[in-house]
């Protein structure tokens, strides 16, 4: 058999359009053929993900669109501090500073894009501590000269930040208090305005003088968190908050929590769930968030259904929830509801439970000692100071019967623990002996269950 190619055979007859991987694809990588002028026209047409993606085909790809997008930025960044330095002429100290940045050698050194970017961070707060020490109005002058300037990535906002470094300045020669507070709002708000992950990124980079400043404003703008809508966005940035700054990372989950309840519970515990494990302690906090929401759910069975979705392992935010559900039984209309509520609680929660089963009892319907008895006997048996107080209501019920032999009924049907004392027999006892008709005291008599009181009460009515 003849080993000539065919017409339509590719290079050692690999056929057109097949994908060629590992060696064939570096063997044959046709950015070899092309001067890196031709590729970097290339790489311009592309986005930054589409870039991202050019770097991983090859090690030679890989340096090659680093270098153009190393190139491209040099070139932006030498136009921008070159716009800065001509209108800023007026001020020759801070054109030097800026001046002794336009040198590629010293501020990009290195191919890595993530280097590139540590350079350009460092830039930008060079940058803006050296333009915070212009008059307001030359800042204000040069926001309107770089309008139409392409700002490089991570220099966007220089005056504008520089502004606020200023503000931090003066505030904080201020006293604590309210005009400080609320200053920093102020600046929060603006920062806000950057976006949150640069506000956040801005907050961080305030130098250690302004470290008091630094820890209210990182309060500030934790509380701004439940305004992103993208949940995996704002756990990102509340996690990049320092851990030293506890209590701003606690007041961002439980915004970011806040957030989702906006959206309506069943929505917010959709998503809760839906957080990946590496949030694992933060999952944990928004959980919890969510289960304090639950006492501004005005439907109890609504609230109960929000509990039970809670996922067992977070057992702490699912006892919270049911504490809230426990206290909502107040609110309630009825014991028989009111009893529903507790029974529902699962019983591994025995505070919520507990809680609950208490206020059922404030509910109970006196005036019908029949159904006092009902509901008392649902109570379980483990609650044992919840009965005895449902048990006192009903001896105390039973006092003022107007039904003598339904009281007396009822009492013995009172379990021995919690049978009515000496003195509310004593107090039946007295209604009995007033009874006109002699047969039917005696008989009511009979029905006692103190048998001393009873003997007493007999010889009483026979001696009339």
């Amino acid at each position: 058999m003849s080993k000539t190619r065919g017409p339509t055979e590719g290079p050692q007859g690999i056929t057109p359009h097949t994908a060629q991987t590992g060696k064939e694809a570096v063997k044959y990588d046709p950015s070899q053929k092309l001067t890196f002028d031709v590729f970097s026209r290339i790489i311009s047409y592309l986005t930054p993900k589409e870039a991202g993606a050019a770097r991983l085909v090859s090690r030679a790809w890989n340096n090659w669109t680093t270098s153009v997008l190393r190139s491209e930025r040099l070139v932006d960044v030498n136009k921008f501090l070159t716009t800065i330095t001509v209108n800023l002429k007026e001020y020759p100290q801070v054109v030097q500073k800026c001046l002794s940045f336009l040198k590629p050698t010293d501020v990009l050194k290195t191919l890595t894009l993530l280097s590139l970017k540590e350079d350009f961070l460092s830039l930008q707060d060079y940058l803006v501590k050296t333009l915070s020490s212009l008059p307001k109005e030359a800042l204000k002058a040069l926001q309107q000269a770089l309008v139409e300037t392409k700002k490089p990535l991570h220099l966007e906002h220089i005056p504008e930040l520089a502004e606020i470094y200023q503000e931090l300045a003066e505030v904080k020669k201020m006293d604590a208090g309210e005009e400080k507070s609320r200053r920093l709002k102020e600046i929060a708000g603006e920062l806000v305005s950057f976006g949150f992950t640069k506000a956040f990124e801005i907050v961080k980079a305030i130098p250690d003088e302004y470290e008091d400043e630094k820890f209210i404003l990182f309060e500030k703008l934790a509380y701004e968190l439940y305004r992103i809508p993208d949940i995996n966005e704002a756990l990102k940035i509340a996690r990049a908050i320092p851990n030293e700054y506890t209590s701003a990372r606690s007041i961002a989950f439980q915004e970011i929590a806040r957030g989702l309840v906006y959206l309506g519970f069943t929505k917010a515990l959709e998503i809760a769930k839906a957080i990946p494990d590496e949030y694992e302690d933060e999952k944990f906090t928004v959980f919890e968030k969510l289960a304090y929401e639950v006492s501004h759910v005005s439907d109890v069975d609504k609230a109960l259904k929000i509990a039970m979705s809670i996922p067992d392992e977070y057992t702490s935010a699912r006892s919270i929830a049911f504490q809230k559900i426990a206290y909502k039984v107040a609110d309630v209309s009825g014991v028989d509801k009111a009893l529903k509520i507790a029974m529902s609680i699962p019983d591994e929660y025995t505070s919520a439970r507990s809680i609950a089963f208490s206020r059922t009892v404030l509910k109970l319907p006196l005036f019908d000692i029949d159904k006092v008895l009902k509901i008392i006997e649902q109570i379980p048996n483990e609650y044992t100071s919840i009965r005895e107080i449902a048990f006192n209501l009903l001896v105390k019920s039973l006092e003022r019967a107007t039904d003598i032999d339904k009281a007396l009924r009822i009492a013995k049907e009172i379990p021995v623990d919690y049978r009515p004392t000496e003195q509310t027999f004593n107090i039946i006892a007295k209604k009995i002996e007033r009874i006109p008709d002699k047969n039917e005291a005696l008989r009511l008599a009979e029905l006692i269950g103190n048998e001393k009181i009873k003997a007493a009460t007999i010889k009483a009515i026979k001696s009339r």
